[in-house]
């Protein structure tokens, strides 16, 4: 077997791998590609009479339960399984059908890997530090500039390997004194090892997800395409446009500016944000159920996150009581949302002339929404019964003064930039004034 795997196309050389009753984390050969020195194949031989599907499964997770460990450090790119007969039945046709889907991509190798990488070296030497500061923190420790320097002495401790209680003697037998510098780093420790943690947590979560979508057919792997660009990243991207491009009718599923405004006539592309939209209009989703989803998105600083005028009325009615309004969290967000935007203005995405005569819209979308969103906003509140004369006053000033972006400038076009259309068009649409429904029995 390791001599036909050494006949393959575009192999340099097989060793045995683990001979003489060594450990072979599921590989019984490997083949040094000719495309790099260190890229591998790993070959699995079996000699056997017949091979079913759970014979094929065996086989597989030998070599995939040893990718966290064993393999993904050893740029691996192929595994191939060498049979000694013929392989007849339909299950295990249908088996090879589903583990080459699980073999064809490269993101649970790439996510494992990962997170592999940010798991923490010595999480030993992070609880030690945890205990040098809950003393800190405690009073047990004191602040270096607070003690006298005269009859003191100065000793490098290191919390390598963990500070095996040693800390606890010293306490007690004398004053223990540190820096503030070493305050604030080891905080900075600390709080860098626990979003590493959560991530982990996180990544954990994922990857078990895509294995079991992978296995169970919920998910389809896309080929995997070896020449492409070195980042996962844009690899992913190009493999998943090319499959989309291909057959049709999809759509690419991207949080991503640049890719976002990719126009294709075979596939759509769209983001988190008409993802959830999509899911309201279909009954899978409450409007309340998605506005809470949105508002994580601005927490995380989504940039030029769309905002809607029923939106902010929504979240304003759970604000005012009585005539007084009281900022919640959510309104804080969305101020804050409306801030940044304008602090980034300058770097939405606007069409070429040319560009725009073909039809791209960049992010001139947002800005319409954007420009509609307090209108909107104050239609959906004098438009309701629910809200009383004296609450949408409060609501309506809060809208004018926190929301209202017609007096910034926009973006940097010049006077005759056949662009600044757009902004004369949004600026005349600020002006409309729409009668709400019930507005000539509150006048």
């Amino acid at each position: 077997m390791r001599a036909l795997h050494e006949a393959q196309p575009g192999i340099l050389s097989t060793n045995l791998y683990g001979p003489d009753g060594q450990g072979q984390f599921g590989a019984d050969h490997i083949a040094f590609r000719t495309e790099g020195v260190h890229s591998l194949e790993v070959g699995q031989s079996k000699a056997h009479r017949t091979f079913g599907p759970s014979d094929l499964r065996n086989a597989a997770d030998a070599f995939l339960e040893n990718w966290d460990d064993h393999w993904h450090a050893k740029d691996v790119k192929r595994f191939i399984l060498f049979v000694g007969c013929v392989i007849k039945s339909r299950q295990a046709a249908d088996e090879i059908i589903t583990l080459t889907r699980r073999f064809a991509t490269d993101t649970l190798p790439s996510l494992t890997s990962l997170r592999s990488d940010l798991e923490p070296i010595q999480p030993e030497r992070i609880e030690a530090t945890r205990r040098v500061l809950h003393a800190h923190d405690d009073g047990e420790i004191v602040d270096q500039s607070e003690v006298s320097q005269v009859d003191t002495f100065t000793v490098r401790w290191d919390v390598k390997g963990g500070e095996c209680g040693a800390l606890r003697a010293l306490i007690r037998r004398f004053t223990v004194t540190i820096t503030r510098e070493d305050v604030e780093q080891m905080r900075a420790a600390v709080a860098e090892a626990e979003a590493q943690v959560q991530l982990v947590d996180s990544l954990t979560g994922l990857i078990q997800q895509l294995s079991t979508g992978l296995d169970e057919n919920i998910y389809q792997a896309v080929p995997v395409q070896r020449d492409g660009p070195q980042d996962p990243l844009r690899r992913a991207s190009l493999q998943l446009m090319s499959a989309l491009a291909k057959n049709g009718n999809g759509i690419l599923w991207v949080d991503d500016r640049f890719l976002s405004s990719i126009e294709h006539d075979q596939f759509r592309v769209e983001t988190t944000v008409e993802i959830i939209d999509a899911m309201v209009r279909y009954g899978r989703l409450t409007k309340s159920a998605a506005y809470g989803y949105r508002q994580k998105l601005r927490r995380a600083r989504w940039m030029f996150m769309p905002i809607d005028g029923e939106e902010i009325a929504y979240f304003l009615r759970l604000a005012v009581k009585d005539a007084v309004l009281t900022e919640s969290e959510d309104l804080v967000t969305l101020r804050r949302a409306v801030a940044d935007m304008l602090l980034e203005r300058r770097n939405l995405q606007w069409p070429t002339p040319h560009e725009a005569e073909q039809g791209a819209r960049g992010e001139v979308p947002f800005l319409l929404d954007a420009g509609h969103a307090v209108t909107g906003a104050l239609k959906a509140i004098w438009g309701s019964r629910e809200w009383t004369v004296a609450d949408a006053e409060v609501a309506s000033a809060w809208l004018l003064e926190y929301l209202e972006i017609d007096l910034f400038p926009m973006p940097p076009l010049e006077a005759d930039d056949p662009r600044s259309d757009h902004l004369i068009g949004i600026q005349l649409a600020s002006l409309l004034l729409t009668q709400s429904r019930g507005s000539a029995d509150r006048a």
